[in-house]
């Protein structure tokens, strides 16, 4: 009989590892975990490509600054944005994620998700500080790197979590379809990144 994480719900399996057909899963709520998992991971995944396509925007509005991120983040700039996007990300996620699969083991894992998701939320929030009326005294491109940095930190937590949750969530018989719904909730984030120009457009970057 094999045991579960302690926040995971139980399901039977026999020696083999294959289901006896004596699951004890509700999956209604499984799902329903699965759906909120996938918004947090859609929320990442928007945040990570929105300076992108803020950077690309080119609509008429003026010269307002709120409206053009090349001009209102101080020292943003062609020779920055790529580092920005890619590695500023990467540096946080890559390590991090070596040690988190071992640390999810350890903790509660639906808190895990929660706390990285809402941390993850108030970076993307913070980036409004960046722009040259903000009042900060700090060039705006710091502040982008610091919040992209802490959104790869927090999405390397999460995700581990999320994969550790379905495998222990879903029986066998529904897992591959789990994984894979989850994999398409997250490609949303490369629909909805095509929004962005329609928000930036209305309200700003």
């Amino acid at each position: 009989m094999n045991t579960y994480h302690k926040d995971a719900l139980d399901t039977t399996e026999n020696d083999n590892g294959a289901d006896d057909g004596k699951e004890n899963v509700n999956l209604c709520y499984a799902y329903t975990c699965l759906f909120l998992q996938s918004l947090v991971l859609i929320s990442f995944n928007w945040s990570r490509n929105l300076i992108s396509e803020a950077y690309g925007f080119s609509g008429d509005h003026d010269g307002e600054l709120t409206y053009d991120i090349r001009r209102d983040v101080t020292k943003l700039n062609d020779d920055n944005i790529g580092t920005l996007i890619g590695f500023w990300n990467t540096v946080t996620f890559a390590p991090a994620t070596i040690i988190a699969g071992g640390i999810c083991d350890k903790v509660n894992r639906k808190n895990m998700i929660f706390i990285t998701g809402f941390l993850g939320g108030i970076a993307t929030c913070l980036n409004y500080y960046a722009g040259k009326n903000d009042g900060v005294q700090i060039d705006g491109i710091y502040i982008l790197q610091a919040m992209r940095a802490l959104n790869g930190l927090f999405c390397a937590f999460c995700q581990p979590a999320t994969y550790s949750l379905i495998n222990d969530m879903f029986p066998k018989s529904s897992r591959t379809k789990a994984f894979f719904l989850y994999q398409i909730f997250g490609t949303l984030a490369d629909c909805l990144k095509q929004m962005s120009v329609v928000v930036i457009d209305q309200v700003g970057w």
